[in-house]
């Protein structure tokens, strides 16, 4: 009789989601990120497992824990189950942010800390101030915006880049609409430019390889390598200041211009041509589209850009 069946009752459910974590992310510090635990704890409960079914589990390669056929076999039935036993759990579960204590973790770059967070965090402490928003930042590349879902546990990322993964889903929350400053007394401010005039101009860039970067470059319209970029920051803040000392353009968000740009000495350049508006994406796993919890703090993150926007 297979040792699954002889004992299955002396099995310990967490070296099954500990044993799912390693397949699913390929690595012990990765799965111990996951799971909130040190690497150690994870190897002795793959250690564990591997002694219960008397058979190996990995084998290590130079990417890292590859699961051997046994593994992967075993995988299937794991990962089915699981999955069926947190998704009756999540429709079980009532959520009452009148009474809740659930900190959400919310997954964005600076910027849309702005933009959405703040009056988010004042928006959900109406409900309930033992509710509470944990914000941690992201770098708006695809392999991370997967990971702050599946391996970091975020309940939402808010971000301007387009994933394609079955397993997120993404709803498109706003077009955000960019403009050009420069000093005040830079004779530009007082044209329209065209497109030559304005890949001539020194620039500086914010946020690079985040919203801001996607916003300095005008998108994908092909830029990149023609303007002269004088200095790259992650603070906008910095990058209008700096646009302000010297005679570099800088291209920002018009929603930020207009809400706190006003204390630098910058004004609008016009220009002959169209820069792209930059989407901003509400991001969240499948698995959790009908999650009590997950959907109301959607809800509350478009209720507040409808209220601000």
């Amino acid at each position: 009789m297979p040792v699954l069946m002889r004992d299955f009752d002396s099995i310990d459910i967490r070296l099954l989601i500990v044993f799912r974590a390693v397949v699913f992310t390929g690595s012990l510090s990765k799965a111990a990120r996951k799971l909130s635990v040190t690497p150690s704890a994870v190897s002795q409960s793959l250690s564990k497992l591997s002694k219960y079914f008397s058979h190996p589990l990995f084998t290590r390669t130079s990417n890292g824990l590859e699961p051997t056929d046994f593994a992967m076999e075993l995988y299937g039935y794991v990962n089915s189950a699981l999955d069926l036993l947190q998704d009756g759990v999540e429709s079980l579960s009532d959520f009452d942010a009148a009474n809740s204590k659930r900190r959400f973790r919310i997954a964005a770059n600076h910027i849309l800390d702005l933009i959405v967070l703040h009056p988010l965090a004042r928006r959900v402490e109406t409900f309930n101030n033992q509710l509470k928003i944990t914000v941690n930042n992201l770098v708006e590349e695809e392999s991370k915006i997967i990971d702050s879902l599946q391996i970091d546990n975020n309940d939402l990322c808010l971000v301007a880049l387009k994933v394609d993964m079955k397993s997120i889903i993404q709803e498109k929350l706003l077009e955000e609409e960019m403009v050009v400053l420069g000093c005040r007394n830079n004779p530009l401010t007082k044209e329209v430019i065209d497109m030559d005039t304005y890949l001539s101009q020194r620039h500086v860039r914010y946020a690079v390889g985040q919203i801001g970067y996607k916003m300095g470059n005008a998108l994908n319209l092909g830029y990149v390598d023609e303007r002269e970029v004088f200095l790259d920051t992650n603070n906008p803040f910095n990058a209008m200041m700096m646009a302000q000392e010297s005679d570099s353009l800088v291209t920002v968000s018009r929603w930020l211009w207009e809400k706190y740009g006003r204390q630098f000495d910058l004004a609008e350049v016009k220009t002959s041509f169209d820069i792209p508006k930059v989407p901003l994406y509400l991001t969240y796993l499948k698995k959790m589209e009908d999650s009590k919890a997950n959907r109301w703090l959607r809800d509350q993150v478009k209720e507040t850009l409808s209220k601000i926007r």
